[in-house]
């Protein structure tokens, strides 16, 4: 794999839009994968999502 490196400004939104378009649905899917294993990695953090629970109490009318 060759390394890139590639400077732009912020304001690209719309590029960056219409690059991830034009890409398949399972081309979006890996990359997705492919930042989640990242930041797995450099977190060193459980390959699992997270559960949360939150349990509250109702007042009674």
């Amino acid at each position: 794999m060759e390394k890139a490196l590639k400077i732009t400004s912020v304001g690209n939104e719309e590029r960056e839009k219409k690059f991830w378009l034009k890409k398949s649905y399972q081309e979006r899917i890996n990359a997705v994968e492919i930042l989640r294993s990242q930041f797995i990695e450099f977190k060193n953090a459980d390959e699992r999502l997270q559960r949360v629970c939150k349990i509250i109490n109702r007042l009674q009318s």
